[in-house]
């Protein structure tokens, strides 16, 4: 009978023979590979599994669809349109004709009005005005502001101010 050892040892290096450069980079490429899944990837994925099941689903985040209490106001739009009026003259601005635009919605009972304010004054004073607003008016949110100066030197800004305005529809 023959020894194993030196058969095994002709075997193995038949095979490497055989295999050449490139069949040997294709071992040690696979080893690495099962490697860094063992060590690397398969932590990596039960710990996203675990944050997964810690994570809320967005259906229990999300309220359901109602009419917030600060948009029940009773005051229409022409009187908040007064109000801002009469904010901005107590402050020293000069707010030229506001105009605005309703827009149903269509799953609410609401209604969306854009307010455009054009306001003539200083900076502080303008910001001030805006901060009174969303203050005052809590169901307005500024869409937004845009300034212009017609003189670098003027302390006098023009300013075009965009609010909206969430009131509940008439029944």
């Amino acid at each position: 009978m023959k020894p194993v050892r030196p058969y095994l040892r002709w075997f193995a290096r038949r095979g490497w023979e055989r295999l050449g450069l490139p069949g040997i980079a294709g071992i040690v490429l696979l080893i690495v590979a099962g490697a860094y899944g063992t060590w690397v990837v398969r932590p990596l994925a039960a710990r996203v599994e675990v944050l997964q099941a810690r994570q809320t689903p967005p259906s229990a985040l999300a309220p359901p669809v109602s009419v917030p209490t600060a948009v029940r106001s009773r005051e229409t739009v022409a009187q908040i349109l007064a109000r801002l009026h009469e904010a901005a003259r107590l402050k020293g601005l000069a707010l030229e004709q506001a105009s605005y635009q309703a827009q149903r919605e269509a799953e609410l009972p609401v209604v969306r009005y854009r307010l455009t304010l054009p306001v003539k004054g200083d900076y502080p004073t303008l910001r001030a005005f805006i901060a009174g607003v969303l203050r005052e008016v809590p169901h307005a949110a500024l869409e937004s502001v845009e300034f212009r100066r017609d003189a670098s030197a003027s302390p006098v800004l023009t300013a075009q101010v965009k609010l909206v305005l969430w009131l509940e529809s008439a029944p």
